[in-house]
């Protein structure tokens, strides 16, 4: 039982880690979306 609850802390970890990544990602791949419509909207003003 105390080996599960060893276990479980790190895996929590983990997981936030891994979803803290893949929001920056997401984050960072939206700023560029946004850069590139605008660019777009200032090319066709």
């Amino acid at each position: 039982m105390s080996h599960v609850n060893l276990f479980l802390p790190s895996l929590l970890k983990e997981i936030q880690e891994r979803r803290w990544k893949q929001n920056t990602s997401l984050v960072f791949s939206f700023v560029v979306l946004v850069k590139q419509s605008n660019r777009n909207q200032k090319r066709f003003l």
